[in-house]
């Protein structure tokens, strides 16, 4: 097999652990970079010519070889792994879950907007790819006004507290459609300082749904190291999902700058940070199992809050490895 064909499967492969088959677009703009693939295979030798270009329709070569074929089916535009044809109904049916999903997030987003340390509100997590489920939550990952990421995060829990919406931790809880905002950056603070394929797969799939001053561009250009792991990173640039807020309301954020963006916003931000910032930190290691601290990402600071406390990156790329590595050696 060819490095191209091996970047084929390795992509079919980490999506399958999400139950979602692939159109001929997401193996192109998901594709698995060389570079990325070899951490996960550092003593495999590829056989085959190299390929140092790859287009759409390399992939649809390479799809149709005798290599691929062994390993993936298709049906209705979409490839997955054999026996797994099932996954194209279960993304379909998702999808239609999705589009409710999207609905109800949308008329969220604008109430979340009237926060004036607000800067950009974006979607994270299986919403992103439409395959979402009916017990999904709703992951946001939200840009503050510099200086301003404690009191942005409070007065955002104080609204999804007061609709109800708030997600809880523990098993048997119903989350279904809660919201869960657990990761605020400042806007001088876009570089995400954790890199691996996960996470490259994860905010490299960020769509911004409220982005008045086009932050998610800066965020983009900030994070140019998911090309390390990604062949070709496609960053959503105009997007069906992205709100515009009628007159209304953006009187309405208007007036709440003027009352919040001010000595008084400034005095409110330095009373919460100090006041949530230890309650924060015992709060989110409370929950955390003492065996898998290195899964955990929780970082607390003037400029971010990150409460990943089940942060899934280091298990997914175990679970990936392990999977990957059975086909390479069959």
């Amino acid at each position: 097999m060819t490095s191209l064909e091996y970047q084929i499967l390795a992509t079919v492969v980490y999506y399958d652990m999400f139950d979602y088959p692939l159109s001929l677009l997401d193996i192109y703009t998901k594709l698995i970079s060389k570079q990325a693939l070899k951490e996960f295979l550092p003593d495999f030798k590829f056989s085959g010519p190299e390929v140092y270009s790859t287009r759409p329709v390399d992939i649809l070569e390479a799809l149709e070889s005798s290599n691929l074929k062994r390993y993936i089916s298709s049906k209705n535009g979409f490839y997955f792994l054999k026996e797994r044809k099932n996954l194209v109904k279960k993304r379909i049916g998702r999808n239609k879950i999705s589009i409710k999903k999207w609905k109800k997030l949308k008329r969220l987003v604008k109430l979340f907007s009237l926060n004036p340390f607000i800067k950009a509100i974006n979607t994270t997590g299986s919403l992103v790819l439409d395959n979402a489920k009916k017990t999904s939550d709703l992951d946001v990952f939200i840009i503050t006004q510099r200086n301003h990421v404690w009191s942005a995060r409070s007065l955002l829990i104080l609204l999804v507290y007061l609709l109800g919406l708030k997600r809880h931790e523990g098993k048997n809880v119903n989350n279904t459609d809660k919201i869960c905002p657990g990761h605020f950056v400042t806007k001088d603070n876009l570089k995400i300082p954790r890199e691996n394929l996960a996470l490259a797969y994860w905010f490299s799939s960020i769509i911004p749904v409220f982005d008045p001053e086009n932050l998610f561009q800066k965020y983009t250009i900030k994070n140019r190291w998911v090309k390390k792991y990604l062949a070709h990173p496609l960053f959503p640039k105009n997007n069906l999902h992205q709100i515009k807020c009628g007159p209304i309301f953006r009187m309405l954020r208007s007036i709440n700058i003027i009352l919040l963006d001010n000595a008084f916003g400034d005095a409110l931000e330095s009373l919460v940070r100090k006041f949530l910032t230890p309650t924060q930190f015992k709060k989110a290691w409370r929950v955390v199992d003492k065996k898998e601290k290195d899964k955990v990402w929780v970082n607390i600071s003037k400029n971010q809050i990150v409460l990943h406390t089940h942060a899934k990156d280091v298990s997914i790329l175990d679970n990936f490895s392990k999977r990957l590595r059975k086909y390479v050696q069959s």
